[in-house]
């Protein structure tokens, strides 16, 4: 953090990637400027953020002769990720290098502490930095003095991942009973998403939402609606 409250956090776009507080995020980093983000972001002792993108700014006219429709120039400007503009909602932490290979890539783990919301871009070469300030909820709930309807949900969801995952092995029962552990709710929500992925939409929004209520509605539904299925 600055001396005026705010937060210089170097950003890693990735389309269709969100991520939530109180979850590890892995990446497999290779080009040379993200490297260098690493790199950086050691020496400096400075957050890391992952975020998922808005839409693509800009289709270039020499590759649009070239391609048969706009889904694959998208993925073409999928590999160029200078060519998205992150969401302004995002997580952040300090990051691990986990393994260095020899021809010089890095596999890290990043922490995710806290939400941020980006309030300008202060660097954009060679990589993204921007000015942020911290995003919190306006609501704390103590799960011990939650609703009767918050208590369901959560033994609901609860005892869905229980079914889905118990036979994993031991790593999977400690990320449980840590879970099951949670006293809060805004945590709660967070936490959850060490299990469950969404569509990036759905993701986006929860991740947008200081509500912890709104986002164990949405959470719950979504596994009702995997339950249907079954």
């Amino acid at each position: 953090m600055n001396n005026d409250g705010f937060f210089e956090i170097a950003l890693f776009p990735i389309p269709g990637s969100v991520s939530f507080p109180q979850t590890i995020v892995p990446l497999h980093v290779f080009e040379p400027r993200y490297r260098q983000m690493i790199e950086d972001c050691i020496s400096q002792n400075k957050l890391l953020g992952v975020c998922h993108t808005k839409t693509v700014e800009r289709f270039a006219p020499s590759q649009k002769k070239q391609v048969q429709s706009k889904e694959e120039l998208y993925q073409i400007y999928r590999q160029n990720l200078s060519t998205f503009s992150p969401q302004d909602i995002f997580s952040a932490g300090p990051l691990e290098i986990t393994e260095t290979t020899e021809d010089g890539r890095y596999h890290i783990a990043i922490h995710m502490l806290k939400r941020f919301r980006i309030l300008n871009i202060i660097q954009d070469k060679p990589y993204k930095i921007a000015k942020c300030e911290q995003y919190d909820d306006t609501v704390m709930i103590d799960l011990a003095e939650a609703s009767e309807l918050i208590q369901k949900q959560r033994e609901t969801i609860l005892s869905f991942i229980e079914s889905q995952l118990i036979h994993l092995g031991d790593a999977v029962i400690k990320e449980l009973d840590d879970i099951k552990r949670e006293s809060s709710l805004n945590s709660l929500t967070f936490k959850l998403f060490r299990f469950f992925r969404m569509s990036e939409l759905q993701m986006q929004e929860i991740l947008n939402s200081t509500d912890p209520r709104e986002r164990l509605e949405q959470i719950y539904q979504f596994v009702k609606k995997l339950k249907t299925q079954k």
